[in-house]
């Protein structure tokens, strides 16, 4: 069976053009985590949920290493670990919020 030739071109062109299209998005990515990073640390997860923000800093580190290294299965895992460190952010600055909800719930029960 014989193919065309401008196939190959083609779907190379394609895999290019989507490639490229991915290191923006990461990058955005990477730094909604750092936002969300600098959220959960002004909510004090680095004292009331320290292992929660250690977490979200490891993989926000990790992103920000495969993003410079900017091959395509660098950017994926980018990608991941971005997501990863901003969920978890997230969480760290639940938790720190509980946390001092139950404090002061806690000093109030006692002052009563």
């Amino acid at each position: 069976m014989h193919r065309p030739w401008f196939l190959v071109p083609g779907v190379a062109m394609l895999v290019a053009l989507s490639l490229a299209a991915c290191g923006p998005r990461v990058a955005r990515r990477v730094e909604d985590a750092r936002v969300a990073l600098e959220a959960a640390r002004a909510a004090g997860a680095p004292t009331r949920a320290a292992e929660g923000f250690q977490a979200a800093e490891r993989a926000l580190k990790e992103s920000e290493a495969l993003l410079a290294a900017g091959d395509s299965s660098s950017l994926l895992e980018a990608d991941f670990h971005a997501a990863v460190a901003a969920a978890t952010a997230h969480s760290a600055v639940t938790t720190a919020k509980l946390s001092t909800d139950l404090e002061k719930a806690a000093a109030s029960a006692q002052a009563a």
